[in-house]
């Protein structure tokens, strides 16, 4: 035992690659940022009269630590003052877009993006199988082994307040073991749930979705992204045009294929747009400086944004 710390050595693990990468936060103000944090929570120090282990966490969410969890000790956020909460209690950037999680799938990064006050609009993945609604990539072996009820049961609503579900393999075969999953989300209003499909046969049923008050929404193909820009714009004016004779508001895309649609808007009145870059992680110090210069950003039509947030809960 340190007779400095009075620390015992067996209370003392080493870390492996999911507490510590040096990587991770090369652009952070402090380096070790990860493993400062480690040496807090396990020895229990904290920082202006916190003592106590149980408050680590509202270390973190200090008001002198950047969003993105950069330390600037003492010093004001530079853009805490151009991110607001808005009504809905999701973060947003002035008054244009809300931000939200990619791929929350598991109940373990649900609790590690909640754990501060940054975020309550996260997204999922769903797959329709064998009458159930199960939360997951699609893939067998990134399912989470919970259904939606399960999911949303464990969920606390006093903090998420936004949802978007992207419903892998949505079909009219399927609809109604949709419709009866959502109708089991209750508390909160149907218009902060988007409701996303890729598939250009189920129309009929965003049609259904947003005539319920969902945000029903259409999925752009990403793989538009390494077509020509005359296959481009051929494609998102078709897709556009069905959607809009359906009744559907909402449109979503990959942010590599915001040039091609930013081309096409002229066709696009009336309708929202929701993107995502998952190559922005929330968790990495330099978050901020370079996500706000994005185009898509700045762009009054797109109404929420998505990023990466790290966890070792990720599937």
């Amino acid at each position: 035992m340190s007779e400095e710390t009075g620390i015992k050595h067996k209370d003392v693990r080493f870390l492996n690659e999911k507490d510590f990468d040096s990587w991770y936060n090369q652009n952070s103000t402090f380096t070790n940022d990860l493993l400062f944090d480690w040496m807090l929570r396990y020895t229990g120090l904290g920082v202006n009269g916190q003592t106590e282990e149980g408050d680590f966490f509202k270390f973190l969410n200090h008001d002198s630590l950047l969003v993105a969890g950069r330390k600037l000790y003492g010093a004001d956020n530079p853009y805490r003052s151009r991110l607001i909460k808005n009504d809905t209690g999701t973060w947003s950037y002035g008054s244009k877009f809300s931000v939200g999680v990619h791929r929350v799938n598991s109940l373990g990064k649900l609790n590690d993006v909640l754990s501060g006050d940054q975020f309550s609009y996260v997204e999922l993945d769903v797959k329709i199988i064998d009458n159930q609604i199960a939360v997951g990539h699609g893939e067998d072996v990134v399912m989470s082994g919970l259904t939606l009820l399960e999911y949303t049961e464990a969920t606390d609503f006093e903090k998420v307040k936004r949802l978007w579900i992207d419903v892998k393999n949505l079909s009219e075969d399927n609809a109604e073991v949709l419709f009866t999953g959502l109708s089991a989300i209750d508390s909160i209003s149907k218009s902060d749930i988007i409701v996303e499909s890729s598939n250009p046969k189920a129309y009929r049923v965003l049609n259904r979705l947003a005539q319920e008050g969902y945000a029903a929404c259409f999925y752009m193909p990403t793989s538009l992204i390494s077509e020509s820009e005359a296959v481009q714009d051929a494609q998102i004016r078709r897709l556009t045009e069905k959607m809009k004779a359906s009744g559907i508001e909402h449109l979503s895309f990959d942010s590599g294929l915001y040039p091609a649609m930013k081309r096409n808007e002229n066709r696009m009145q009336g309708m929202s747009w929701h993107t995502w870059n998952t190559n922005y992680d929330i968790r990495r110090g330099d978050f901020w400086d370079t996500f706000l210069e994005e185009e898509y950003v700045n762009d009054n039509r797109v109404k929420s944004v998505l990023v990466t947030y790290s966890s070792v809960f990720d599937l």
